[in-house]
């Protein structure tokens, strides 16, 4: 016999679930489906186990065949529940998935492993334009360009956010008058695949012009991204709010940052969180009509 007990109210049970997502197994068909299923088993074990045991029964006519029947349904009901229990848990996974997860921030550390994570980071919050500019060793020439203090790239300005020691995401950002020339450090880290990297960049122009222009009052956010798991989870809302609380220690009125105009997902996200549209750079026709929108919002004063 299955024993079921009153839930507490929607209200409570979300609090619960919001609080810790591991509890929403507890709250799904999960649960129930394996008692079922545990119940179909031991009443197929017991029939067997009468079928054996009773040859009286046995010999009566037509018991084998309605044993038989009760078998194949109890398989069946097996078989159906299993297909349930399955879909329960992939809709407890996608679930939590948009709940808020239980995200560590730290600071990066002057490592190879952050210095790299934050390399691709950056090629994602820049809509692949580092992978384009310097091929596919841009990870590891932006990595030892981020391991070099003191200029806009470095390591001191990352956060990086981590779920369950893994990290998923980097947010990148300072007051616009902390910012220091990065291109001696990255010319050194690139090598001779400097002169390629000129030439390209040259198609981008308009785009690296539009985003070197900034107010000498403002904090600016360089870049922010989430891996592809961890995307619909708000995670980057949380590091936005991280970023606008960063600004206003530093007492800046405003934050601003820029964004693709593929990327409409972050456009998205940013003009929710309260952000405007500030000037849209001219296309570069050399690099598929691509623009920047510079986005800003002002701060609260504290």
């Amino acid at each position: 016999m299955i024993s079921v007990t009153r839930q507490n109210s929607p209200s409570k049970m979300w609090k619960s679930i919001r609080e810790s997502p591991r509890e929403i197994e507890k709250y799904s068909l999960y649960p129930a489906i394996m008692s079922l299923k545990s119940c179909v088993m031991n009443a197929a074990k017991s029939l067997q186990h009468l079928f054996v045991r009773n040859a009286n029964m046995r010999a009566k006519a037509g018991y084998v065949q309605n044993v038989l029947k009760t078998m194949n349904v109890m398989r069946t009901c097996f078989s159906r529940l299993s297909i349930l229990q399955e879909q329960a848990f992939v809709d407890i996974q996608e679930i939590k998935m948009t709940l808020p997860q239980p995200l560590d921030f730290r600071p990066a550390k002057e490592t190879h492993e952050d210095a790299l994570f934050f390399a691709h980071g950056l090629n994602m919050a820049c809509d692949g334009l580092l992978r384009f500019l310097f091929g596919s060793g841009f990870g590891e020439i932006f990595a030892q360009t981020c391991l070099v203090p003191g200029h806009s790239l470095s390591l001191e300005h990352v956060l990086i956010a981590e779920l369950e020691g893994e990290p998923v995401a980097i947010l990148s950002g300072m007051p616009v008058g902390a910012m220091a020339d990065f291109s001696p450090v990255l010319r050194w880290a690139a090598g001779k695949q400097i002169w390629r990297v000129g030439l390209l960049a040259l198609t981008a122009l308009p785009l690296f012009k539009a985003m070197s222009q900034h107010n000498p009052n403002d904090w600016y956010l360089q870049a922010l991204s989430v891996s592809e798991k961890m995307q619909g989870t708000g995670t980057g809302s949380r590091l936005l709010a991280i970023a606008e609380e960063r600004a206003k220690s530093c007492g800046a009125h405003r934050i601003t940052l820029d964004v693709s105009s593929n990327n409409t997902a972050a456009l998205r996200l940013y003009l929710r969180m309260g952000y405007e549209q500030e000037r849209i750079s001219p296309r570069a026709f050399l690099s598929g009509g691509l623009q920047v929108h510079r986005l800003g919002k002002a701060l609260p004063l504290q």
